[in-house]
């Protein structure tokens, strides 16, 4: 345990003084805590904001200025502009002068009236990110004209119509359970970060023993202490480090949060303050931390087996596409928390650390079932460390032919089997 402690508190220093380390953390961290101002720059509060209650001046910032003409002559511009959005518009002498402005960008869009009931919207074609909005309220617009205008000459009173059209049934949606809609992006934030740690550092692991190895200082360090301390320590440092990291997103996220928390809107607030619970932050860690573990040691026991540090990217091959494949399962299984797909990712070791997350955020699961699930997934963890020390003691001091995954296996195996001869 002594040795342990001296191998990780070496390897933590030494990770923590790289430049790498410092130019990553400071990126995460300034990205995060930009993450949360964005509300502020983009009107969270304003875009609450029913668009008919706005004044006119902000109606016409939102949807653009714009122009129409009218080509139909039984079309009446007194008619047309008591409805909205027409008596916010310009009116134009023909198509062709709406299109100079167009242009010109005097205004944002145009509408061509072809026919009572038809009409014809004009726009930038270099306007990529054309507010749609206008082509609605245009459309509404010419409905409320033409329905107004049929009223009067079948005799009917437009006023009753509206009186009949604003009866108002009440109803409300109440979710039993955990909403899945709203913890979606709780689910894909955690799974995303879990996902961009255990690659990092389990790359940095492997990569780190594939170095000591070829550069034969693993000679040296072998016979100061043993194998099992230098992975150990190894693993654990990487341990803390990725999750000293995610401990300061965490802290720093949340500095941002309560200064710019007068910008959000109503509805995102109530989704954390409903859908992060202490009982979700213990699943998650939980199972992240083990489940890193659990990747830390195959990383650690690919990168012993290269005697190069150019072939520990090949030597990682295996782990890279099951955890690649542990994340395709749980970001497929959100779009059915239910499902099959995502109860037995939650379930099986090497996809519960992401799928448990995500399923417990968007479903009801039984206390029982997760314990059950955490419980498979440390004895797994314990299995997989135990395999791992195994090859990294047999593969560290070996400089012979290249080994795979499966030939170490197989030495273990036959290693196994004369032990128990003699």
């Amino acid at each position: 345990m002594k040795n342990i402690f001296k191998v990780f508190l070496f390897e933590f220093k030494t990770m923590l003084k790289t430049k790498a380390f410092k130019i990553t953390t400071a990126l995460i961290l300034l990205i995060t805590f930009g993450i949360t101002f964005i509300p502020r720059f983009t009107g969270g509060l304003e875009d609450n904001k029913n668009f008919l209650d706005k004044t006119p001046d902000e109606q016409i910032e939102e949807i653009g200025k714009f122009g129409y003409v009218i080509l139909d002559d039984t079309v009446l511009k007194e008619d047309l502009v008591k409805y909205f959005p027409f008596n916010l518009g310009e009116e134009y002498e023909s198509e062709e002068k709406i299109k100079e402005s167009i242009e010109k960008e005097v205004i944002k869009s145009g509408a061509v009236i072809i026919k009572q009931n038809e009409y014809k919207l004009l726009k930038a074609g270099s306007d990529f990110m054309f507010n749609e909005t206008i082509k609605a309220l245009l459309e509404e617009g010419m409905l409320k004209y033409n329905q107004d205008r049929f009223y009067l000459e079948n005799n009917i009173d437009p006023n009753l119509v509206e009186e009949a059209n604003n009866i108002l049934i009440k109803s409300d949606i109440e979710e039993v359970g955990k909403s899945a809609q709203s913890n979606y992006f709780i689910a894909y934030f955690g799974i995303f970060i879990l996902y961009f740690m255990i690659i990092m550092y389990g790359v940095s692991v492997s990569t780190s023993v594939a170095r000591e190895k070829n550069d034969r200082t693993m000679e040296l360090l072998i016979t100061n202490t043993s194998a099992t301390s230098l992975i150990v320590g190894k693993v654990i440092a990487s341990l803390v480090l990725s999750f000293g990291q995610i401990i300061l997103m965490i802290l720093v996220g949340y500095l941002g949060f309560m200064i710019n928390k007068g910008t959000y809107p109503a509805i995102l607030l109530s989704i954390l303050n409903q859908n992060i619970t202490l009982n979700l932050l213990i699943v998650y860690l939980s199972f992240a931390i083990v489940g890193a573990l659990l990747y830390f040691f195959v990383y650690a026991a690919l990168g012993s087996l290269v005697t190069r540090v150019e072939d520990a990217t090949s030597s990682m091959g295996p782990i890279q596409m099951i955890f690649v494949l542990a994340f395709l399962v749980a970001m497929y299984g959100m779009m059915n928390p239910t499902g099959k797909l995502l109860t037995y990712g939650s379930i099986f070791p090497l996809t519960s650390p992401m799928s448990m997350f995500a399923r417990y955020s968007m479903s009801e699961v039984g206390t029982l079932e997760v314990i059950g699930s955490f419980i498979l997934l440390l004895l797994t963890t314990i299995l997989f460390a135990y395999i791992s020390i195994k090859i990294y003691r047999m593969a560290t001091l070996n400089y012979g032919n290249k080994m795979n995954l499966i030939t170490a296996l197989k030495h273990l195996k036959k290693e196994k089997k004369k032990s128990r001869i003699f």
